[in-house]
């Protein structure tokens, strides 16, 4: 990625995101969570193809369920704005949360900042 494409890409970036490393299921497929924020999260790590289906696309809406976390019981439903299948990554933006999800992560983001 050129330096003018990651600083438009921070631009668009609507909340600051912290890094962190948590696993999760993105729909059916294995990934880790490498940043998040109140607006949105990045995942790496994951295989494109599983049980012969190919991985996540631009648009798609998923469902991102953080592993281990027994305090949040419901799967937060995600857009997809960003796929590098050379990289095994995404970025995805928030569809919607419940009041629940947001305290989650709003506490999630302050430990990690």
């Amino acid at each position: 990625m050129t330096l003018a494409a990651e600083a438009t890409m921070k631009d668009r970036r609507k909340a600051p995101r912290s890094s962190v490393m948590i696993p999760a299921l993105l729909d059916q497929f294995p990934v880790t969570v490498t940043d998040i924020s109140l607006a949105g999260v990045g995942a790496g790590q994951f295989e494109m193809m599983v049980d012969g289906e190919l991985g996540p696309a631009r648009g798609q809406h998923a469902s991102l369920r953080f592993i281990d976390q027994d305090d949040l019981e419901d799967c937060i439903q995600i857009e997809i704005v960003r796929v590098s299948r050379q990289r095994g990554s995404i970025g995805a933006r928030y569809v919607s949360l419940t009041a629940e999800q947001e305290r989650y992560l709003k506490t999630l983001v302050e430990q990690t900042a």
